[in-house]
């Protein structure tokens, strides 16, 4: 992960800890990502809207004891939510699925102090690509002669 972008907000429950992540995962200066949690329609909606503007969507996971609920690859990039550190709400990181496939670790807190989270993820998000690589033409494959 090349960028590592801090929160300006440190506010409980209002903060812009999620717009930094994606600022980080996205290579993206943080003013060019909104704060998603101040949105009225709630920072999901607000999320899925803002993938969609960069050509991606989200996949949201819920993590079972902490893990993913099956394997996925191994250094795949990902936001990471859990409990602060600092108090009775919740916080994001940036985290990256393990050499197991299920585990997730922490490699990115936008918080000043970096003491990512307090016990296990609830759940994690993954960016996706809206339109299958399956559809694309294969590696090395040499494209077939159109009939025009």
């Amino acid at each position: 992960m090349a960028s590592r972008v801090l929160q300006t907000d440190m506010t409980p429950q209002r903060g812009n800890a999620l717009q930094a992540c994606v600022a980080s995962l996205l290579h993206l200066e943080l003013s060019a990502v909104p704060n998603f949690i101040l949105d009225p329609a709630g920072y999901w909606p607000a999320m899925l809207s803002h993938a969609a503007s960069v050509g991606l969507s989200l996949a949201k996971l819920p993590l079972p004891e902490g893990k993913l609920p099956f394997p996925s690859c191994p250094g795949t990039l990902c936001i990471l939510r859990g409990l602060s550190p600092r108090g009775a709400h919740g916080h994001v990181v940036v985290g990256r699925v393990a050499a197991d496939g299920l585990s997730i670790e922490p490699v990115h807190d936008p918080h000043p102090d970096s003491t990512f989270l307090h016990g296990p993820a609830e759940w994690c998000a993954f960016y996706t690509c809206p339109e299958p690589a399956a559809l694309l033409p294969a590696r090395g494959a040499r494209a077939e002669p159109s009939d025009t």
